[in-house]
């Protein structure tokens, strides 16, 4: 965890969620055609981050499902739109890894990440994605 020089205060773990205007990490996105997603800019005061998903049959987030096949690609950016793989886990995600009792390797950015990319390829079994970068 990066410590801010400045005031020598340790900020609080962060959720960031995907494709709001906000951090909202309720945001409920709809994977029904192939799309890129992205967290809003983050701060530089945290050191790392990781990447978790859920998939679900209604708009609202509400009830789980697990998707019968697709791959949800991870990207980070430190430099402008320049995106790299995660330090660890999966990069690329096969969704069907993605259910009740998740089997994915959490991927995870070590050092600063300014954005993170998420690329919903051929989801199908599941209409809608709730996902967020947790920073600490």
């Amino acid at each position: 965890m990066i410590v801010n020089s400045s005031t020598n205060i340790t900020p609080s773990p962060t959720r960031y969620g995907f494709n709001g205007t906000t951090k909202d990490p309720d945001y409920v996105i709809d994977v029904s055609l192939d799309n890129d997603h992205y967290t809003i800019e983050m701060p530089e005061s945290y050191g790392c981050t990781a990447v978790y998903l859920g998939f679900y049959s209604d708009p609202d987030g509400k009830f789980h499902a697990t998707p019968t096949a697709g791959i949800v690609e991870v990207r980070g950016s430190q430099i402008n739109d320049l995106y790299i793989p995660p330090s660890t886990g999966d990069s690329e995600i096969d969704a069907t890894t993605v259910g009740l009792s998740p089997t994915y390797h959490v991927p995870w950015f070590n050092g600063y990440v300014k954005r993170v990319q998420l690329r919903t390829v051929g989801i199908k079994g599941a209409r809608y994605m709730r996902a967020f970068a947790w920073r600490s």
